[in-house]
């Protein structure tokens, strides 16, 4: 039996150890260096050089490593160290993350595949990498719709432009360069792109913490309406001096950690002021119309007794079932600049004597709120406005069993018809969408109160099915 002789390294290969070696321990010193503190004493200008040095550097070492895990991907070396793929081998040895290793590993195909010449430029520092990725994600998206037989031909075309562009531009202008390309490689794909973009469009209220997680999609042009109603909001801020202290441009800030993240999120913070500031300003003008005579509104309830404990009270968000919760100051500051209605969780007779001035007053406010309007009798045949948003905040949705329709897409239905002596009160009405409206009026099922509820409180009302017909 013959056994292969031991391999030994070409002069190329020994030249490129070598090389490793002297770089790690150039790495080793300059970060000993770093640690010690011996930036600190260098004029800026040459402090300033002697980073960008640092940064090219390591721009050129990130694409010798991109190169290098390519060959070692080709070569099976990391089977040949024990690991089942190259993914796991950039994991554990070279301590990448699960995506790190993932977005490496696709970099290297694409270099050592359709883009030499983009691997080529990068070694020799003549383009960034931050523009090698632009280039082959960006051809890579334009060509996609194209015939498998053009994609060659059309790759090789894109990236000579776009590499003359990445050796004389900044890295933005390269990606502006590349969209304007896919016009070119493929107009058909762009249009189409544009009606995807459009279709596309979300905006998702997610319930985090106190607050709300505000994440979607938006098509160009309505993310540059928003944008530019937005800013021009913040500016018009600024110009005025309407910014709290903290907001303002100059604002210095402490060591605090709670002010450093103020000053960095500034802007954002000011945005989302910005949206909140327009969405107000348009439902007290009453500017979006109305739905069944009921002006869009914001609704909190409050129950006396649970704010006098300290309990919050409750902030009802369109399209979402459950309240979110808000402490006792917040409320009583929504309640220094809001109309109050009558939607009363708690019976107003709960007051007791030594409660604050303002307390009693707000209690006596309520009480009569509720006696003229919350109980019309037989006085008005639909829901007024304040009926309505009662019933809105008690049912929360349609009141079927089951059905979780908003109450925007509801009529208010009189469990006693009004044509059989049924009165307009909170006691006498619920809230159905248009299906289960037709399935109590033509489909026979009834309603009727839950013994021992208060008519002012969710679930307040049993559905019973029609009677079984025999066969």
């Amino acid at each position: 039996m013959s056994s292969n002789p031991p391999r030994t390294p070409s002069s190329s290969g020994l030249l490129v150890t070598a090389a490793v070696r002297q770089v790690a321990d150039a790495v080793d010193l300059l970060a000993d260096l770093v640690r010690q503190g011996a930036l600190v004493g260098l004029p800026g200008a040459a402090l300033a050089e002697l980073t960008e040095s640092v940064h090219l550097a390591g721009d050129r070492l990130a694409a010798v490593s991109t190169v290098a895990t390519g060959v070692v991907h080709q070569s099976d070396a990391a089977a040949a160290e024990g690991f089942a793929s190259t993914r796991s081998w950039l994991q554990h040895r070279c301590r990448k993350s699960e995506s790190e290793a993932t977005v490496l590993l696709g970099s290297a195909f694409d270099l050592r595949g359709d883009y030499a010449a983009t691997a080529e430029a990068w070694l020799a520092g003549e383009v960034p990498g931050a523009a090698v990725r632009v280039i082959t994600r960006e051809v890579g998206l334009g060509l996609r719709a194209l015939p498998v037989a053009e994609r060659a031909v059309r790759r090789q075309d894109a990236e000579e432009i776009l590499l003359e562009v990445a050796r004389r531009a900044l890295v933005r202008d390269v990606s502006r360069a590349a969209k304007h390309l896919r016009f070119v490689t493929d107009p058909d794909g762009m249009r189409q792109a544009a009606l995807d973009a459009f279709d596309e469009q979300h905006l998702r209220l997610t319930s985090a913490g106190a607050g709300f997680d505000v994440r979607g999609y938006l098509s160009a042009e309505t993310a540059a309406a928003l944008t530019a109603v937005l800013q021009s909001t913040v500016d018009n801020w600024y110009r005025s001096g309407e910014l709290a202290p903290d907001d303002q441009p100059d604002a210095h800030g402490s060591d605090d950690p709670a002010a450093s993240r103020r000053r960095r999120l500034r802007r954002p913070h000011l945005l989302a002021l910005a949206l909140g500031h327009l969405a107000t300003r348009l439902l007290d003008a009453g500017a979006v119309g109305t739905h069944h005579g009921v002006r869009p509104h914001v609704t909190l309830t409050v129950d006396l007794d649970h704010l006098a404990a300290g309990l919050g009270g409750q902030l009802h968000v369109t399209g979402h079932d459950d309240p979110v919760l808000l402490p006792g100051d917040s409320i009583r500051r929504l309640l220094c600049d809001a109309d109050l209605h009558p939607v009363v969780t708690a019976r107003a007779g709960s007051a007791t004597p030594d409660d604050a001035t303002w307390r009693r007053a707000f209690v006596a406010h309520l009480t009569d709120a509720a006696r003229s309007v919350l109980y019309l009798g037989r006085t008005q045949r639909t829901a007024p406005p304040r009926l309505r948003r009662a019933l809105e905040v008690r049912d929360r949705h349609c009141a079927f069993p089951g059905c979780r329709i908003g109450v925007d897409r509801t009529q208010a239905h009189h469990v006693t018809e009004w044509e059989h002596g049924g009165t307009t009160d909170i006691a006498t009405m619920v809230l159905l969408c248009h299906r289960h409206h037709h399935a109590v009026h033509e489909g026979g099922w009834t309603i009727s109160p839950t013994p021992g509820t208060d008519p002012r409180t969710n679930g307040c009302w049993i559905f019973s099915p029609p009677p079984r017909r025999e066969p």
